[in-house]
């Protein structure tokens, strides 16, 4: 709960902070925040240093284009893509970022269990879970 409230925060108060960020989406809102502030020599070191384009997520691709364009517009509200720098803008990409953070916690605890199980398998006899979405258990044998 911590980690979403301060990551919210960062993001909300346009990424003041130093911090490491290993998300795609707070990786592009850092970028539009250094292009919004006008750190434009910045913006661009940055993105050729942290935004690594992925060719197997095309679709990435489009979200990189549509922030870089933003660079093209000495008036960046004239750009098509100016909804961007809003602040609705940040508050997606927070709700976003609590997202995966929620599914690759939730990912990854369902591996821990699904190891503790293989352990205690070898062990002994228990009703192990089957169907974790459905509360499913097995009998003992």
């Amino acid at each position: 709960m911590i980690e979403r409230i301060e990551i919210k925060k960062y993001i909300l108060n346009g990424f003041q902070q130093q911090q490491q960020i290993n998300y795609f989406q707070l990786k592009m809102q850092k970028l539009i925040e250094l292009i919004k502030t006008n750190e434009l020599d910045q913006a661009v070191i940055y993105a050729q240093k942290q935004v690594q384009i992925n060719f197997m997520k095309p679709h990435l691709i489009n979200e990189i284009e549509k922030v870089m364009s933003l660079l093209a517009y000495k008036d960046i509200s004239k750009c098509p893509f100016s909804h961007l720098t809003q602040n609705s803008q940040r508050i997606k990409v927070a709700s976003e970022t609590y997202k995966e953070m929620k599914q690759a916690k939730i990912t990854l605890l369902k591996k821990l269990l699904q190891w503790a199980q293989e352990i205690l398998n070898s062990k002994l006899q228990y009703p192990y879970l089957i169907e974790i979405s459905k509360g499913q258990f097995s009998k003992v044998q």
